[in-house]
């Protein structure tokens, strides 16, 4: 399913422009459905969601994390517009696995391996008034250790 798709579908379902400037209610909760479906079904980053609409990534994650939760916990009747698209267009098993991979892949690149892990434990005991000067003299350390491997 693409973005278009979905907004065509969320416009069309409740007679409205999710693209339009505006803070009304429905079109915050419709764009919250939005936000989440393309989050859930598309590989589209939080920047390109909000773009498509005309919004930022903030608002984006606004969206997902605030309005969302909101929405399915009063059960507001546009809630079931997210129900509906979930249940009757669900991806393919294949195209479900192919995003949930892709997604693991862009988190594993954030992953801390074994060997770093101690070196963040001390970075954690430097105090926060602290931090500046440390950052300075590891960048230090790092360069020497750089150039000495580089010889």
């Amino acid at each position: 399913m693409t973005s278009e798709s979905i907004k065509n579908k969320i416009n069309n379902r409740l007679n409205i422009d999710i693209t339009r400037n505006t803070r009304d209610r429905k079109h915050v909760y419709a764009r919250a459905i939005y936000y989440k479906l393309c989050r859930e079904l598309t590989n589209m980053k939080l920047h390109e969601i909000g773009s498509s609409v005309n919004r930022n990534h903030a608002s984006v994650l606004h969206g997902i994390k605030s309005v969302f939760p909101t929405l399915k916990e009063y059960k507001d009747p546009i809630y079931k517009i997210y129900v509906e698209l979930t249940e009757k267009d669900r991806l393919p098993l294949q195209q479900r696995y192919d995003l949930l991979n892709h997604k693991y892949n862009e988190l594993h690149k954030y992953a801390v391996s074994d060997k770093h892990k101690q070196l963040f434990d001390i970075v954690k005991q430097v105090p926060d008034n602290e931090l500046y000067n440390a950052e300075i003299r590891f960048k230090a350390i790092t360069d020497i250790l750089v150039n000495k491997n580089n010889k």
